[in-house]
């Protein structure tokens, strides 16, 4: 048996190749291979000299809580802390070795992101917190650069923290909360 890795943006590009040789569609993994890399390559010319805000990616978090205690948060090492440096933001949460490190009100605060980016998988209001009550647990933060200037929000779906193919359709989405005005016309 053969085992993945799929912890870096590279990882997955590999994983990608090796199960296309291991399915004998070799052309079909390159190709996608190639796609990606030229997804990549054209948002970083997009962003290519602009300012590289301060960013906060949380991955979990109590969502029932009325305010934010602790957060989980995209750290060193990461696929997607790679996709924040291709989207042009510079990952405020990489100071340590942990991949998802735990960082408290506190340590935000002091990190004072400009930019805080929420990862949720799906809204469902009926068995849990709507949008908004997503994003007014961020307001108790209000000395926060990204929460004084409106710059929290969140990205919405399961495919999101999922290292594969869609990579691409994350990226793009980053850059549109990064960098607006980086943004691609067509997702």
């Amino acid at each position: 048996s053969t085992v993945i890795s799929q912890t870096s943006l590279d990882d997955i590009l590999e994983s990608i190749r090796i199960i296309g040789e291991m399915c004998r569609v070799p052309e079909r993994a390159d190709a996608l291979i190639a796609s990606i890399e030229e997804r990549v390559a054209s948002v970083r010319e997009r962003v290519e000299g602009l300012p590289r805000p301060r960013v906060l990616l949380s991955v979990g978090r109590d969502v029932g809580a009325r305010q934010i205690e602790q957060v989980y948060a995209v750290g060193r090492g990461t696929f997607l802390d790679d996709l924040l440096e291709i989207a042009g933001a510079e990952n405020i949460a990489t100071k340590g070795a942990a991949e998802y490190p735990s960082v408290t009100a506190e340590a935000i605060i002091r990190l004072n992101p400009e930019v805080i980016l929420e990862l949720v998988e799906a809204i469902r209001p009926e068995s849990g917190p709507s949008e908004d009550e997503l994003r007014a647990a961020w307001d108790g933060l209000a000395n926060v650069d990204a929460v004084r200037n409106g710059r929290v929000h969140l990205l919405v779906g399961d495919y999101v923290s999922i290292p594969g193919p869609r990579v691409t359709e994350t990226l793009e989405q980053l850059v549109a909360l990064v960098h607006p005005e980086a943004a691609s016309a067509t997702p």
